[in-house]
């Protein structure tokens, strides 16, 4: 159905600026607290591009066959190249109603089911705090009057990301995080649908300074990104298994692999851009071989 499926009139998607954005605010917020302990949450949508609904017109078109049955899609799926930007409209309002509801502790009486399913780190007070420095770009978090600004959960496709100064803080940002959900997506009632507000992930969470999103881990005491150990060890058994300093031949699939694991190093080391290049070359250059081969030694290709 992606070949079939145009794109050019869908609306823009722009969840790509989360990731910096989020790592704005946590500068930001240490340059405006520089003593303060900066506690990290999140809260994911459920099963989020089932929401957005298919034309009732092109639900045979988009329907599957299963246990001999033909099944009507009336949602998107994940793959679909419209289901981003249909689902675009809902991440946005969710986004912006987080700080509409911010800094309310009725909020947090409300969803307080909810809020007391967490469990917290014990935070370190001895804890070195790595500073951050103000500049024309990143100024802090306040406003002219010297009242902090409000910040919105980061929405990364349904990953909410949030920072708070302290644990009552960061209840009431969840709660906003919560209500924002429920209002844009529907209340619970799990006797007849999945909650909103995926419960797995959510029972979970620790909330603390250190934390992992989208797959990678912050650390808000010494403001940095790294890339989790398992990853890591991941990628030294396939180089080790496959591409040790005796190997002189690789297969597409192998470079594929190996592409593909490198490409998230590039998120905490700047120079593996340097390897990228290398092996996105000799790629290009084997299966160029490859066809040229192909086309000399064999009549059906």
């Amino acid at each position: 159905m992606n070949q079939v499926t145009p794109v050019a009139k869908e609306a823009p998607v722009t969840f790509g600026h989360v990731k910096s954005q989020i790592y704005m605010d946590i500068y930001n917020t240490r340059i405006s607290y520089p003593t303060a302990t900066i506690l990290l949450g999140l809260a994911d949508v459920k099963a989020c591009f089932r929401y957005p609904r298919i034309h009732t017109d092109l639900t045979g078109a988009f329907g599957f066959i299963a246990d001999k049955l033909y099944n009507l899609a009336m949602a998107m799926v994940f793959g679909l190249t419209a289901s981003a930007s249909s689902w675009e409209a809902f991440r946005q309002a969710i986004e912006a109603l987080t700080k509409v509801f911010a800094n309310r502790p009725n909020l947090v009486v409300r969803h307080k089911t909810f809020i007391d399913m967490l469990k917290w780190e014990e935070i370190d007070p001895s804890a070195e705090l790595t500073p951050a420095f103000s500049c024309t770009i990143n100024c802090g978090i306040m406003d002219d009057a010297g009242k902090r600004r409000d910040l919105p959960a980061c929405i990364y496709v349904n990953n909410a990301l949030m920072l708070a100064l302290d644990a009552n803080h960061m209840k009431m940002v969840l709660a906003a995080t919560i209500e924002a959900i429920f209002i844009v997506m529907g209340e619970p009632d799990v006797a007849v649908r999945q909650c909103p507000l995926a419960m797995d992930k959510w029972l979970e969470l620790v909330i603390g300074p250190k934390q992992t999103m989208l797959g990678l881990i912050i650390n808000t005491n010494r403001l940095t990104v790294t890339i989790p150990p398992k990853y890591l060890q991941e990628v030294l058994e396939l180089i080790n298994s496959t591409w040790h300093p005796n190997q002189r031949f690789f297969k597409v699939s192998e470079a594929q692999k190996l592409t593909g694991k490198l490409a998230r190093l590039v998120e905490e080391a700047d120079w593996v851009f340097h390897l990228l290049s290398h092996l996105y070359s000799s790629i290009a250059y084997a299966l160029s071989e490859n066809k040229r081969l192909l086309t000399k030694s064999s009549a059906e290709f």
